[in-house]
C-alpha cells in the first residue's frame, strides 16, 4: 500500500467504506506511522464527523472547524498548522481533529474552509490523509472527495457485500472522475487466505 500510494503521483487521499467498522481508523494510523519511518511528513484530518475516533485515539485537538485560512497566506497557514495540530511525537506525523456530530462537511465546516487548501499544505507535508465515513450511512464522503487527489475504498473481508454496498461501489467505479485510487481488503484471516 505504501508503495501504491507513494507511486501513484498523488498526496492527498481520502480513505472511506460503504459500512462503519472496515478498519479506516487503524489503517491510516498504520501507514502514516510506515510513512514517517521512510521520512516523510503526514498530516492526519479527521473529517468522520459522525465517528471521530481518529481526534479519539489520536488525542488530537478538534480544531478543524476553527480553522481559517483566508487569514493566511500559503507559508503561514502551514506555519499555523504546524503549531495547532497535534505532533504524535516523531516530528513527522501531525492530526487534525474535529468536534465531531451529526453534520455533513457543508454544514460544520466554514465557507473557505481548510480543506480547500490542502494542495498549499503540501509544500511542507509529504501526504495527507482523510478519513470520511461511510457511504452507506451519510453523504459526507461524496462531499469530501472534491478536496483530495484520490480515493481508497476500504473493505473487510469480514462482511458480505450486499446491495447496498453496491450502490456505494458504483459511486467508487463512475463518480469519481479518475480519483479511485482502489480498495483495500482488511481484516483477513491469513490462516485461511486459500480458500478466498
Amino acid at each position: 500500500l505504501r508503495y501504491e500510494i507513494a507511486t501513484s503521483g498523488k498526496k492527498i487521499f481520502l480513505f472511506t467504506s460503504t459500512k462503519k467498522g472496515q478498519g479506516k481508523t487503524t489503517l491510516i494510523q498504520a501507514l502514516s506511522y510506515s510513512m514517517s519511518l521512510s521520512k516523510k511528513r503526514v498530516l492526519i484530518i479527521d473529517t468522520n464527523f459522525c465517528n471521530n475516533d481518529l481526534t479519539v485515539q489520536l488525542d488530537a485537538e478538534p480544531i478543524l472547524e476553527k480553522i481559517i485560512p483566508h487569514n493566511f497566506d500559503d507559508k503561514n497557514l502551514v506555519e499555523e498548522i504546524k503549531k495547532r495540530s497535534k505532533d504524535l511525537g516523531i516530528g513527522s506525523m501531525y492530526a487534525i481533529g474535529s468536534a465531531g456530530g451529526d453534520y455533513t462537511p457543508s454544514e460544520i465546516l466554514p465557507r473557505e474552509n481548510l480543506l480547500h487548501h490542502l494542495k498549499a499544505l503540501t509544500s511542507y507535508f509529504d501526504y495527507i490523509f482523510l478519513e470520511g465515513p461511510p457511504l452507506n450511512d451519510f453523504s459526507d464522503s461524496k462531499e469530501l472527495a472534491q478536496y483530495v487527489e484520490g480515493v481508497i475504498a476500504v473493505f473487510s473481508a469480514q462482511d458480505v457485500i450486499k446491495q447496498i454496498d453496491r450502490q456505494s461501489i458504483s459511486f467508487f467505479k463512475e463518480e469519481l472522475n479518475g480519483k479511485f485510487c482502489g480498495s483495500i481488503l482488511n481484516m483477513v484471516d491469513l490462516k485461511n487466505v486459500n480458500v478466498i
